[in-house]
This record gives C-alpha cells, structure tokens and sequence, in this order.
C-alpha cells in the first residue's frame, strides 16, 4: 500500500476510529517470535494496523482466531485479493498462490474470493507474461485487453511487441489484429498479386482512353472477370454505343 493511502486511510481512522476490526491469531508456543513480548500475529487488516498507529491509537479492535498455517495463508490472500489498490499482476500471483499451495481448481479459488471463474481464469493466465510486459501492465502502460492478446505470442516476442503497443499508443482492437498478423502471417504471393494489380490498373487505363469513358476491370479466379463502363450523361452512353457498333 502507498503512503499516500496509507495516509488517506489514517485520516479517516482520525475521524471514524477502525470500521472493521482485525484478524489475529495467537503464536505457539514453538514458533519463532521476534520479541518476547509479540505474543500475536496478524493474519488480516495489517493495513488498518499500520493506519491506526499512524493515527497516534495504541488500541485497535480484533477477533482473535486459532487458525492453521494453511487457513492462515487463505484468509491473508483473499483479504489481499479483496483490496482496492491491487494491481491486475497483483492479483494474478495471490491467485496463483491458491493454485499452487492449496490445489485448488479455478472454480474452487473463484468460489473462495467472490469473482467469476472466467475473471479469474484470465487473471491467472496473466503470469504467463513477460516478466517486461507484467511491469507494463502494472505501470498502466498497458491494459488487460493488450495483455490477454499478447499472451498469444512466445516470451520472446511479447515484450518487443509489447513496446510497438506502447510507442504507437495502439487501442486493444488495433493490437489484436498486429498479433493476428504476427501469429498469421499471408503466404508469399503479394508480389504476384501485386504485379496482377498492376496489370489491371493498366488495362483500366488503356480502355478508358480507349472508350473515352472510365472503365472497371474486376478479375475473379480461373481468368474470369467483369468489367464495367461508366457513363455519366445520355450523350455519353449514344457516344460508347456508336463506338462498338464500328
């Protein structure tokens, strides 16, 4: 959390004291302790903790639990998940931790933090990322939509075009399609059709001075085509008619 929430949060602990108390849950016995007289541990709201003693309080409510490591670690991911400020990588590695240390399926951490599945499914494919580009996205360089068609591309890839996004201020429609064209490149036969282009373009030409009228070749596949003569007055059209039955 920044000093300047941390700040904004102090201030309204000034004015309305702690909303929500805090979750704790007692050391044992055996566990390592950093002083003799820490005696708890906080597993959620060390943010409303660090506020209220900014706020000059000694005191702040709490509800003390007698959890396991596992449940522990639960419920501090899914309060961390739950913040405000939280960036979308953010998100994505907390997540991930529910994956990893608890097995847990993207419908079951889904069900557990309160998102749709399809949320959180594309909140975990975000790790997928370039270690560059998460810094992007985090940066707000980038957005979600850029993200989801980055990931598309190899690791290699996705931080060189990542920057192109970047440097030419792309929308998510126009880098999606720069990765379509990465990801599908066209066949070798731009020459070819280029220099048949070309060719049409200059019959277009030939029989428009021909005619004296403009003229619009369309070639379809096998050597067949269609063309079509334009006439912008009655005296043009008697004009191309005459011209024919000569």
């Amino acid at each position: 959390m920044s000093e300047t929430a941390l700040a904004e949060l102090a201030s309204s602990i000034r004015q309305h004291g702690v909303m929500q108390p805090i979750v704790i849950r007692p050391l044992l016995a055996n566990e390592e302790k950093v002083s003799d007289t820490i005696t708890h541990e906080i597993i959620a709201g060390e943010r409303r903790w660090r506020a209220a003693k900014m706020a000059g309080q000694n005191t702040i409510p709490a509800i003390e639990r007698a959890l396991s490591d596992e449940l522990a670690i639960a419920l501090a991911l899914i309060e961390n998940i739950q913040r405000e400020d939280l960036s979308v990588i953010e998100q994505a590695a907390a997540l991930q931790r529910f994956h990893t240390e608890f097995g847990m399926s993207h419908a079951m951490i889904a069900e557990v933090v309160g998102k749709a599945r399809t949320t959180v499914s594309n909140l975990l494919r975000l790790n997928h990322l370039h270690e560059d580009v998460k810094t992007h996205l985090s940066e707000g360089h980038l957005d979600m939509g850029h993200a989801r068609a980055l990931l598309s591309l190899s690791s290699e890839q996705q931080p060189i075009i990542a920057e192109k996004i970047i440097e030419g201020s792309m929308t998510v429609r126009d880098a999606e399609k720069l990765v379509k064209s990465i990801l599908n490149p066209e066949k070798n036969t731009k020459p070819a059709s280029q220099n048949e282009d070309l060719e049409i373009e200059k019959l277009n030409q030939q029989l428009s001075d021909y005619l004296g009228a403009t003229v619009k070749l369309k070639q379809k596949k096998g050597g067949k085509g269609s063309m079509e003569i334009f006439f912008h007055s009655h005296e043009e059209l008697e004009a191309l008619l005459q011209h024919f039955k000569s």
